[in-house]
């Protein structure tokens, strides 16, 4: 099996979805067995919106991060003093771009830290998660994980994953003690079961804009992996699933359930490997995020207005950008109103040419949309 190059993007996933290593399958504690499961209830569909920022984000979840994460709870696993934080535009664009895909799939996403703003623990629920399971799955081309919400804690800290109902829920915390640990970690996610099964049924999301109407929904019917691999200059390019299955965070099933779709892409020479993200109806939020993103900075992409684009880049070098590292930059840019996020990678000294590639195939990727 081929892997992302270096170790910079595995640790950018795991980043993005808030979660610590995997678990093996069937280690943890199973979910508490209840028939009173919430289910999605049938809705007419409607007509699309021609303003998707008054048609999406809207929450189908109907409670908050205080009533999904009960506070005392938490703080068994945690310690005292955790604060439930806004994550939007606290780090780079990446991240909040995982946090839309979480609102634009009608989810929630929940952040606290301590009194000193470090990290202690995330939570996040997108509805009607079944049917992105089952999708993921069949690009690995395997049965989908459909496991109840279980817990567990490692070297790493504590993790709860699964489905509630048609819930998919994740929970992770980074323990004040290792002792008792475990113990605190199910209380805290038999709580947050309770509160989910608690739940009336769940509506359908609103429709995606006309906007978005009959556009692609995957990188093949976007652009075919050659063409792509031709616009950027790259040879032999391409496409495998872009879902993170052996370890599913809970973002790949929000964002396809918002509508979108995402995939790694495959150069066959030493280039650096990447993915491609696509958020329908989420320019809006890009835009928002935009302004106050702390490391972000202009690029220009061909067929986009000027200021739309910006560019992040690191690098896990020490020093950074030094030979043997992976450096890895990202392109946000709005096109057809959707929220893409095209990853480029490289190893060494190579932030202006990954930059270039970057530039370059997110050029095409937004030819193929508008």
């Amino acid at each position: 099996m081929r892997m992302l190059v270096g170790g910079l993007a595995v640790v950018a996933v795991l980043l993005l979805a808030g979660c610590s290593s995997a678990q093996p399958v069937g280690a943890g504690t199973a979910a508490p067995t209840d028939d009173a499961t919430p289910s999605a209830s049938a809705t007419p569909t409607a007509t699309p919106s021609d303003t998707p920022e008054r048609a999406r984000p809207v929450s189908l979840v109907g409670i908050g991060c205080e009533e999904l994460v009960p506070l005392a709870e938490l703080e068994n696993v945690v310690g005292d003093g955790t604060v439930l934080v806004d994550p939007t535009g606290e780090q780079a664009n990446a991240w909040s771009a995982t946090h839309a895909s979480f609102a634009y799939a009608g989810g929630l996403y929940c952040r606290w830290s301590d009194s000193m703003g470090q990290y202690r623990a995330m939570a996040s629920v997108t509805p009607n998660a079944t049917a992105a399971a089952e999708q993921i799955a069949a690009e690995f081309e395997t049965d989908p994980a459909l496991e109840e919400l279980s817990s567990w804690c490692s070297i790493d800290g504590c993790r709860a994953t699964g489905f509630v109902g048609d819930f998919h829920v994740t929970i992770a915390a980074v323990p004040e003690q290792p002792d008792g640990a475990d113990s605190a970690m199910t209380q805290l996610r038999k709580a947050t079961y309770g509160v989910l099964v608690a739940l009336p049924p769940v509506a359908a999301l609103p429709p995606l804009s006309a906007l978005w109407g009959d556009a692609p929904g995957s990188c093949a019917e976007l652009l075919p992996a050659e063409q792509l691999g031709i616009a950027a200059n790259v040879d032999s390019l391409t496409y495998s699933p872009g879902y993170a299955y052996e370890d599913s965070s809970g973002s790949d099933h929000a964002l396809l359930t918002a509508g979108g779709f995402a995939c790694r892409y495959w150069p066959g020479d030493s280039s650096g490997n990447g993915s491609i993200r696509v958020l329908p109806d989420a320019a809006p939020a890009l835009q928002q995020v935009q302004a106050v993103a702390p490391e972000s900075e202009s690029v220009v992409i061909d067929g986009v207005p000027d200021g739309a684009a910006t560019v992040e880049c690191s690098s896990n070098g020490e020093p950074a950008w030094s030979a043997g590292s992976t450096g890895v930059c990202t392109v946000h840019v709005p096109a057809r109103g959707a929220w893409v996020t095209v990853v480029a990678s490289g190893t060494g000294d190579v932030r202006v040419a990954i930059i270039e590639r970057a530039q370059l195939l997110t050029a095409a990727v937004v030819a193929a949309l508008v």
